[in-house]
């Protein structure tokens, strides 16, 4: 009969669970610079899950070419996770509760094999994911040149959920008969007041003996399981009774049960829940009674207008009114908010705690101290003294009156602030002693507000941008070049100001060193080529001046960033485009076509992509298959080499050289902590290989005044000899 009984206990056991399969697209994964690098995902766990699977599978664009770098992924239920893989600071009075936060870290595989990261009884709600490659390597490859190496994952989600749970309702007796060996779940709700219960069994027996064999095991919001927040007792099978208490439940959540028999025979048992509440409080201005803890009223919220930008407090007619708490002696306060998944959490949570006026009735020395204490879920209160286990604690004194609290992405669910006052007195040896408060009153002021990135802002040293990545929401900070950490203000990577007024000089500068090659062009009367090199200069010492990701002390911005850039790639493209026309020379007739082809194609590249290799090396080839052509055609005519042997030894070898070496820095050189060195030179072996490049003054039409009093045109070209007009 008991062989019978198990294997009717594993039947019932499977029929009552359900599976559900999630599978996502590859998703792209960046090297990591800052959270905004970050891949972000989401995925909806719901009630009663018994297991949850995340099977993360990876592939590399070009295996053959590219390495296999770490990939690292971390979970976490309710919100974001604030991750920091380059050590950065977290804000001051900066809070985070990474108890639900779970990491793995793989090996990008090249057969798409697959990861697997199995919670058993994960919390319900949203669980939020975040992947990233670890740190480049600071190579800046101009872009189509190179293979590039392109890292995907995806993820399949597997859930499994049970339906043979009971509810059963709080301080109410059950009478419960537990099949032999077999296991019983139950569920209640905890309302939001409650800050302790305990689960009773009595009058239990089994067969014909008495006894408890039986393990209980509670847990809010999820089945009980490994997790840390399951409360466990193991009852005595020679006693009659068994107790669980659970000090700091999930308040305002399912509380689940487990029963597990360990007894050949059915066990029968009276269960029963007891709870110990707070004095649920109609108004935030009315007091609970001494030794007891109040809670106020749910706030209500306020919205405005940008995203995520909310206020917590009351609404009083057309008002919105902050938490005023007046606190006793032995009263604990506790103000209880709700943050809303995809509403609240993709920012950050600020919260101020402020001690208002304090009141005595009678002269006394004596001080106020206020304990606070900060944390989801659980109300922080145990009996007759605050109970801050995995929260913020804080204490208010006459001296130091205000504390502030941020909260990185706050993760959704219920948060509770609990307030207790105490008085002391010091002695001569500075010494506390804690004294009665008799009719001493004080006036707390309690301000919750969420926002965008850190209180709305990033310091001074970045920028806070929206980013909406999949079906993720979120703001981020963009610091500027040098700072980190959620809100800027880690400065430990921050250059020194030599560092940053060089960069900018040598950047900027440098392009000075195309003034030779101005002065010559115009010298030879390469007019056209003259005020190309000059745009070049130019724009490129107004890009490098606002660019660079350098403080707002080094950084001079006379246009937008977008229009200098495109200018400075544009000149850059088109300098090279026009002196290999005019080492060309081309038939008159043909020379003005040409130069104006070179930036009219550029434009669409530059407007394309104007980082890519071959904005540079088209025109290039190009040009140096048109100075082919034009040459082959000149030695033909003349029967001898064109130009001479000492031209090529002295002008035209060295600065091919310079040019070549210029577009080798340019591309495989270039790091980012070479690059004020390495693109200074750049601009030099471009500017001085014109210098050598640049041909002398073309001499095939010359141009005299004509005597107006003949009639005609003022200018008139002097007819010149066959040859200065062949090719």
């Amino acid at each position: 009969m008991s062989n019978m009984n198990m294997i009717l206990y594993l039947f019932l056991s499977i029929i009552s669970i359900s599976s559900a399969d999630e599978l996502s697209d590859f998703t792209v994964v960046y090297p990591y610079r800052d959270f905004s690098s970050a891949s972000p995902d989401q995925h909806f766990v719901p009630e009663n899950t018994r297991s949850a699977t995340w099977s993360f599978q990876a592939e590399n664009s070009y295996p053959h070419s590219c390495s296999s770098p770490n990939v690292t992924i971390v979970l976490q239920h309710g919100s974001l996770p604030l991750i920091t893989p380059l050590g950065e600071k977290q804000p001051k009075n900066a809070f985070l509760d990474q108890r639900w936060n779970i990491g793995a870290t793989f090996i990008v595989p090249t057969n798409n094999i697959s990861l697997v990261s199995k919670l058993i009884s994960p919390k319900p709600g949203m669980w939020y994911s975040v992947a990233y490659l670890p740190e480049g390597d600071g190579k800046i490859l101009p872009a189509d040149l190179f293979v590039k190496c392109v890292y995907r994952i995806r993820n399949w989600f597997h859930l499994e959920t049970g339906h043979d749970i009971e509810e059963v309702s709080p301080n109410k007796i059950y009478h419960i008969s537990l099949q032999n060996l077999a296991k019983k779940i139950l569920r209640f709700l905890v309302p939001l007041q409650t800050y302790r219960f305990q689960v009773l069994l009595q009058d239990c027996y089994h067969g014909n003996q008495t006894g408890c064999p039986i393990t209980m095991e509670t847990r809010g919001h999820a089945l009980p399981g490994p997790s840390n927040s399951t409360v466990k007792a193991q009852c005595d099978p020679d006693n009659t009774s068994c107790v669980v208490t659970m000090e700091t439940p999930s308040a305002g959540a399912w509380h689940y049960l487990q029963l597990q028999s360990h007894s050949d025979n059915t066990n029968n048992l009276s269960l029963q829940i007891i709870l110990q509440d707070c004095v649920a409080m109609t108004s935030y201005q009315s007091g609970p009674q001494l030794g007891q803890c109040g809670l106020i009223p749910m706030l209500d919220k306020f919205t405005f207008n940008p995203k995520f930008h909310n206020k917590f407090g009351y609404i009083n007619g057309s008002r919105f009114e902050d938490v005023l708490l007046q606190m006793m002696e032995g009263f604990t306060q506790v103000v209880p908010f709700r943050i809303v998944d995809a509403v609240d959490n993709g920012g950050s949570l600020i919260v101020n705690v402020q001690m208002q006026d304090i009141v005595a009735v009678e002269n006394n020395d004596l001080q106020v101290k206020l304990n606070v204490c900060f944390q989801k879920e659980a109300i922080p209160f145990g009996g007759n003294q605050s109970l801050c286990t995995d929260g913020y604690r804080g204490i208010l004194n006459s001296s130091q009156g205000h504390m502030k609290v941020i909260v990185p992405y706050p993760q959704s669910g219920y948060w509770f602030i609990s307030v207790q006052m105490q008085c002391y007195r010091l002695d001569q040896n500075s010494t506390v002693d804690v004294q009665p408060c008799g009719q001493l009153s004080a006036a707390v002021d309690v301000s919750i507000v969420t926002d965008a990135c850190s209180e709305g802002g990033c310091s001074k040293h970045g920028r806070c941008i929206n980013y909406l990545n999949g079906h993720v929401l979120y703001t981020t900070c963009k610091c500027d070049d040098g700072w980190r950490g959620f809100d800027c203000t880690d400065g430990t990577a921050v250059e020194a100001d030599g560092h940053q007024l060089q960069e900018l000089l040598l950047l900027t500068l440098s392009n000075l060193i195309f003034i030779p090659a101005i002065v010559l062009a115009a010298y030879r009367r390469y007019y056209v080529e003259a005020l190309v090199y000059a745009y070049n200069m130019v724009f490129s010492g107004l890009y490098h001046a606002c660019d660079g990701g350098r403080r707002e002390d080094f950084t001079y911005c006379a246009m937008p960033i977008n229009i200098v850039s495109h200018a400075d790639f544009l000149a850059s493209a088109t300098s090279i485009w026009i002196t290999l026309v005019a080492m060309a020379r081309p038939p008159l007739q043909w020379k003005g076509f040409l130069q104006m082809c070179g930036p009219l194609g550029l434009l669409i590249g530059v407007m394309y992509r104007r980082t890519s290799a071959f904005l540079f090396l088209v025109p290039a080839g190009v040009g140096l298959t048109l100075i082919l052509v034009s040459w082959i055609c000149r030695c033909c005519y003349r029967h001898k080499c064109y130009p001479s042997m000492k031209k090529y030894l002295m002008f035209l070898v060295p600065g091919l050289l310079l040019a070549a070496g210029g577009l080798c820095i340019f591309s495989f050189v270039e790091r980012e902590t070479n690059y004020m060195y390495t693109h200074s030179a750049w601009h030099a072996c471009m500017a001085l290989s014109v210098l050598l490049l640049l041909p002398p003054r073309d001499s095939r039409v010359q141009y005299k005044v004509k005597d107006n009093s003949l009639g005609g045109s003022s200018y008139q070209p002097i007819a010149g000899t066959r040859q200065n007009y062949i090719i």
